[in-house]
């Protein structure tokens, strides 16, 4: 029954959303959806490398809001500069995610520590490197992947996202690494008396997670257009609640990648049926923290349940 609770729920979410607006049920407005959920759904899938293997990153909105900063003001309206800035920001996600992960693996820094400390860094040096007025704006190819579709009809953010999820889903349960996340997650005693490096493991899930953070922050960009010092803030959150929704374990070492895509699905849904409803600002961050709780509480009783 757990194993389809994540889908249950999105569909009775759906449901209710189209009971209140039918024209929400449209190909197209679901597709738009679908778009406006794409930066959330590929944060989350690096959340759930982090996540699977027993840990947790709280940097993540942090480097979302470096990689828009980067990318304003490095492109700043001129489309040529859009590849070299798109590879330093990758560059960026890729150091920053190495140095969390190494430090929690060779240093023995407690994650929520090393990642909750590298955040905070991070947002200091974006509101020096921006002087706390952000310029600049995205063009080309950013705005293209946001807002374009393919054929006129796929949103082509929705085919990248796509694509990502393929390739980390490969790696997750394709790969020797993935079998050695799940592994490190589960019983990392265990998987180092069986010859798994776990501290590479892990390092590895941390540096994907800040590469997918920039990613996400790039494409968010293109739908922002403009920098913010802290368009990332909510996503550490989310990213972390998507996971969660979809059945995973802080413990580590479960956890399906279709179910954190699940449960983000879940969490922008649920937005958006609050903003058909009226909810005011203040009543989304209730609702939502309230349904975030109760669906954890209802895993772990079910867990208790079976076991």
């Amino acid at each position: 029954m757990k194993e389809w609770t994540p889908y249950i729920l999105l569909g009775l979410l759906i449901a209710v959303l189209g009971i209140f607006s039918p024209s929400s049920m449209h190909i197209s407005h679901l597709l738009t959806v679908l778009a406006q959920a794409a930066p959330l759904i590929i944060v989350a899938i690096g959340q759930s490398f982090v996540i699977f293997v027993g840990g947790i990153d709280l940097s993540v909105g942090s480097v979302i809001s470096l990689a828009n900063v980067l990318a304003c003001s490095l492109i700043s309206g001129d489309a040529s500069r859009t590849g070299t800035t798109i590879l330093i920001c990758l560059a960026v996600g890729l150091a920053i995610g190495t140095v969390n992960g190494f430090a929690i693996s060779y240093g023995f820094i407690p994650d929520f520590v090393m990642t909750l400390g590298m955040g905070a860094v991070i947002q200091g040096v974006t509101y020096i490197f921006t002087k706390g007025s952000p310029v600049g704006n995205v063009e080309g190819f950013l705005l293209t992947l946001a807002n374009d579709r393919f054929l006129g009809i796929i949103p082509w953010s929705v085919i990248f996202v796509a694509l990502v999820f393929a390739l980390a889903f490969f790696m997750l349960n394709g790969t020797r690494y993935g079998r050695k996340l799940y592994a490190t997650g589960g019983n990392a005693t265990a998987a180092v008396l069986s010859g798994i490096n776990v501290r590479l493991v892990k390092t590895i899930a941390y540096a994907i997670s800040g590469v997918l953070s920039v990613t996400g922050g790039l494409l968010l960009s293109g739908f922002v257009r403009v920098a913010s010092v802290g368009i990332g803030a909510d996503y550490v959150l989310y990213s972390i609640a998507a996971v969660i929704l979809g059945g995973a374990s802080f413990a580590g070492g479960i956890g399906k990648l279709q179910n954190s895509i699940v449960g983000a699905l879940t969490l922008v849904f649920l937005t958006n049926l609050l903003t058909i409803l009226r909810v005011g600002q203040p009543g989304k961050f209730i609702v939502q923290g309230s349904v975030i709780i109760a669906i954890a509480y209802l895993y772990v009783t079910m867990k208790g349940e079976n076991q």
